[in-house]
């Protein structure tokens, strides 16, 4: 079985926190997800100069177009957003002309089947104990000072 990734990102593609918020946060999600301090990875506080993309990687099944309603291939999605894309370290402007209707949409309001996500700074906790809850992201958002949202992943 391979790696489970869990990325905590902010609500606001761009919001990013203190460094002693997102440490603090990070140390509080370690706690809560069950993952001991001797493991590694286990968690990283990760900022980015440009809006990163929070890939869920093999549990992505399908992207749905708001506009149209169409499937928009996985591998077009790929495409954009893996480390041999046009945007290896981000994007500044999200907005891109859907391949199943031509217009133009960010890649934020696409319709993923198992979510994805977007922002310049994360918490990715690999292999956690145990699932957090929904009270659990209100206590980590309350933390650092902004709304968070989960995406998980399998690499």
């Amino acid at each position: 079985m391979g790696d489970f990734i869990v990325y905590l990102i902010p609500t606001d593609l761009t919001w990013q926190p203190s460094r002693d918020a997102a440490e603090r946060t990070a140390a509080e999600a370690r706690r809560l997800a069950g993952i001991p301090e001797h493991v590694y990875p286990s968690i990283e506080v990760e900022f980015f100069a440009r809006i990163t993309v929070a890939h869920p990687f093999e549990n992505l099944e399908r992207i749905g177009c708001p506009r149209c309603g169409g499937v928009i291939a996985v591998e077009w999605f790929d495409g954009l957003t893996d480390l041999n894309s046009p945007n290896p370290d981000g994007f500044d402007d999200l907005t891109v002309a859907v391949p199943c209707c031509g217009e133009l949409v960010s890649l934020a309001d696409l319709d993923y089947d198992w979510p994805a996500g977007f922002s310049r700074f994360r918490l990715t906790l690999w292999n956690p104990e145990r699932e957090l809850t929904d009270d659990d992201l209100v206590t980590l958002s309350a933390g650092l000072g902004h709304e968070l949202r989960l995406i998980h992943a399998h690499p």
